[in-house]
């Protein structure tokens, strides 16, 4: 929704946007008539009926394990939201307190639609008309108590009307990449019907407690016995296995080629470093680890980079995806990490670099520099552009390239401080194992279970009780 921004001056649009057809009535009215107060009732109105849900669902339980059903991305690709739930469901540690269900939102590479995947039962629903229909089903089948979103927060609006009609604790875990005045309209429906908001950043977590209040942190993780570092010698002999040049500096770029993830600015960025100090540019090359399209290889072409830029055969993020292993290998045989990005909702790529040791140069913007930390050279983003996004306006921070050249040079030059910058990475990468995170989500979800929600309900209403007995003594209680 958000990886291809189109930059345009402020405009008022006569017509109201487009409601997507899945949303039944109630929710085609809600929207019609949305701002933040009407937000905040359809949210309290939905969760005071939980209880009620919780109450009915008891005894329908049984003492069965609590049942999760996670809404997100097909875990057997390496798309970045893949990613992140087959590494949760790696660790084991959901498991052992719930019953793991999964609602793909693919359709499925070339027809394959596997029923499981590490203890997970999936459910596909796709991207078909009749995926609202479909997960209605589903919800009915497996009769979940929590629901977990995880994804971009567009990525569950044409969902919100059966998210919206359940009695479920729902919890979201989203990223958010750009920064805005107000919340898209769509989101807000969505953040409505979550009982509990995680964002991986808190400059996204900012923005999304303007619509719902109990927003928290929680970033990703990384693979710290994949990702790893590598000395001197053995990098030589792997670059050899790589079939790379062995003494040559390696600048290593690692997203999609779309606008947002800023491939375009990386190339300018490596050309101006060459112009800056020739000898340097002349022992140095850039890998992209991105999609090769005929408009890469014109920009390639017309910045004269055809021999000095490396490029992933054959990349395919869903049909032909690097291994985890190979991924850490590029970067392990790397120097310097680029990410000279527009915005960034985390950026897993940059807690990658920091586990394999490797210094980062990234774009002073949106998650970056949360993630980066002392572990990297920000680039200056000093603009400020507007962008059509949805029914609002986004706000994308574009890097400086002249500036993004000077710190690869600063880099190039300067082994002991690329050997610091490295050791800072590694050091705050080994916080954020993904057993960590899968620890800290664990903690959310069963704070959402039923009887969980229901003690605290329980709790709190006694404590409103007492308030009321007390008397009035204008001090300290007696009992405080």
């Amino acid at each position: 929704m958000t990886d291809h921004l189109e930059t345009v001056a402020p405009t008022v649009h006569s017509t109201p946007p487009a409601r997507p057809p899945e949303f039944d009535a109630a929710t085609h009215a809600t929207m019609a008539h949305i701002d933040g107060q009407a937000v905040k009732v359809v949210a309290e109105k939905r969760r005071a009926s939980t209880r009620k849900g919780n109450a009915q669902d008891g005894a329908s339980r049984a003492g069965r394990p609590w049942r999760l059903l996670t809404l997100g991305a097909n875990p057997l690709t390496r798309v970045s939201f893949a990613v992140i739930l087959a590494e949760l469901y790696r660790t084991g540690v959901l498991q052992r307190r719930f019953e793991l269900h999964q609602f793909v939102l693919d359709p499925g590479v070339d027809g394959q639609r596997p029923e499981q995947v590490d203890d997970v039962r999936l459910h596909w629903g796709g991207n078909e008309p009749d995926s609202t229909a479909r997960l209605r089903k589903v919800m009915a089948d497996v009769r979940p108590d929590v629901v977990l979103l995880v994804g971009e927060i567009g990525h569950f609006m044409q969902l919100g009307s059966v998210l919206a009609e359940t009695h479920l604790p729902v919890l979201g875990w989203f990223p958010v990449n750009f920064e805005r005045i107000t919340n898209p309209r769509p989101w807000q429906i969505v953040l409505s019907v979550c009982t509990r908001v995680l964002c991986q950043s808190e400059f996204g977590a900012r923005q999304l407690r303007r619509d719902n209040p109990n927003v928290a942190v929680l970033p990703l993780g990384v693979n710290t016995e994949v990702f790893t570092p590598i000395g001197s010698r053995d990098q030589r002999a792997l670059r050899t296995e790589l079939g790379w040049d062995s003494t040559g500096f390696l600048f290593l770029f690692v997203g999609r080629n779309n606008s947002r993830k800023g491939v375009h600015f990386a190339i300018e960025a490596f050309r101006l470093f060459r112009a800056l100090d020739p000898a340097a540019g002349d022992a140095s090359y850039l890998y992209l680890h991105t999609d090769v399209d005929h408009r890469l290889l014109e920009l390639l072409h017309g910045s004269d980079l055809l021999d000095r830029v490396c490029l992933t055969d054959d990349y395919d993020i869903v049909r032909n995806f690097l291994s985890e292993t190979q991924l850490a290998d590029l970067y392990r045989a790397s120097d310097v990490f680029l990410l000279p990005s527009l915005s960034e909702g985390f950026g897993m790529p940059l807690l990658e670099a920091q586990a394999a040791g490797l210094p980062i140069i990234a774009t002073d913007n949106s998650a970056i520099t949360e993630v980066v930390g002392d572990a990297g050279l920000l680039i200056d983003a000093p603009l400020r552009i507007p962008a059509l996004d949805s029914d609002c306006i986004a706000w994308a921070r574009p890097p400086d390239v002249d500036h993004a050249a000077r710190l690869m040079l600063s880099l190039y030059h300067d082994a002991p401080l690329r050997s610091g910058l490295g050791e800072r990475g590694i050091a705050r990468a080994a916080s954020q194992t993904w057993k960590a995170i899968a620890d800290a989500l664990l903690n959310e979800l069963t704070h959402l279970t039923p009887t969980a929600l229901e003690r605290r309900w329980r709790s709190d209403r006694s404590r409103v009780e007492v308030d009321r007995a007390a008397p009035a003594t204008g001090g300290v209680r007696a009992d405080s």
